[in-house]
């Protein structure tokens, strides 16, 4: 998809950000990789140009039964989390289960 369409159907974001489909698990293309019980883990962040300050939330979900999200506070500015080791998984899934429970907003079927 050519930058003028990105910017047509996403006017609010700034250059150098990108927006996937509000359904990506049920995509052609990732659908088939997931099983009941499978965990998704990873980082999630909603920009508004007119808003005081982004939020970035870390994520995890045990697909078909449940999830939870819990907002990164010390990142203002809307951007992806992202561990120091870029791209190592065991990274990921050792800050994301860090998050205390009690900062966890769960996620229902």
């Amino acid at each position: 998809m050519g930058s003028d369409r990105i910017a047509e159907l996403f006017p609010i974001l700034p250059p150098m950000t990108a927006a996937l489909p509000e359904a990506i698990f049920q995509t052609p293309l990732v659908r088939p990789l997931i099983k009941e019980g499978d965990s998704i883990f990873g980082s999630a962040s909603v920009y508004c140009p007119i808003c005081v300050r982004g939020h970035t939330y870390l994520f995890e979900i045990i697909w078909g039964e449940s999830g939870w999200y819990a907002e990164i506070p010390e990142v203002a500015n809307g951007t992806i989390f992202v561990p120091k080791h870029r791209g190592a998984v065991a990274d990921y899934v050792e800050v994301v289960r860090s998050v205390m429970p009690s900062n966890r907003i769960q996620i229902r079927q």
